[in-house]
């Protein structure tokens, strides 16, 4: 009996934990104006760069511009939303923000929409839904968008979404994983380079996980 209910608060705990680090993510992210006009624009160059890398003699589909439209209209709502002072403005603002959001968060992440993989405008629309629901006091719908996100596609998750928030979500948790990295990379580096003797495996934990072997 007693280790069922020390299983239930370890729940708890871990509920309580992934509440407060999201919310206070988000949170920061909703004052912090120019931190996301630097995100929008950080990732409207990745979409750049992914059309530039599609075939270019491929005619962008109309259905498929009307999908990247509804992102892009889904956050200037909300951005909208975020920024006036009228309460019936800000309302309408975030259910046709919503609207649009949910179109791009329910795509399939195995497909492509004009030669962006979905998985990546998927996560970008549960971002801002999750900023969304933080406006309307919904705690709950918030945490779901921001986990959604990492399930969606972790990668660009870690890397260009939230990477404060892998940091204190996920990070602390693979010690042992960043150890054996780290290790295995210093034998590696030891055999390509063996007089690179001062070489540290206690490198940058964002380098060591956004470079490839």
């Amino acid at each position: 009996m007693a280790g069922n209910f020390r299983f239930m608060m370890d729940q708890k705990d871990i509920v309580r934990f992934l509440t407060t680090t999201i919310d206070s993510f988000i949170q920061d992210r909703l004052i912090n104006k120019e931190q996301r006009t630097q995100h929008k624009d950080q990732c409207a160059e990745r979409l750049a760069a992914e059309d530039e890398n599609g075939d270019k003699e491929t005619e962008v589909e109309y259905s498929d511009q009307a999908v990247l439209a509804n992102l892009d209209w889904g956050i200037e709502a909300l951005e909208e939303a975020i920024n006036t002072y009228n309460m019936e403005t800000k309302l309408a603002r975030l259910d046709y923000a919503e609207k649009m959001l949910q179109v791009c968060a329910m795509l399939n992440p195995k497909q492509k929409t004009a030669g962006v993989p979905n998985s990546y405008l998927s996560a970008w629309a549960h971002l801002n839904l999750s900023y969304l629901w933080k406006l309307r006091n919904n705690i709950q719908s918030c945490i779901f968008h921001a986990l959604e996100m990492f399930i969606v596609d972790p990668f660009f998750a870690r890397i260009d979404f939230a990477p404060e928030l892998w940091k204190n979500l996920f990070l602390p948790h693979m010690s042992s994983i960043v150890g054996w990295y780290s290790e295995e990379r210093h034998k590696l580096m030891m055999e390509v380079m063996p007089e690179s003797s001062d070489f540290s495996y206690t490198a940058d934990f964002d380098k060591v996980f956004n470079e490839s072997l």
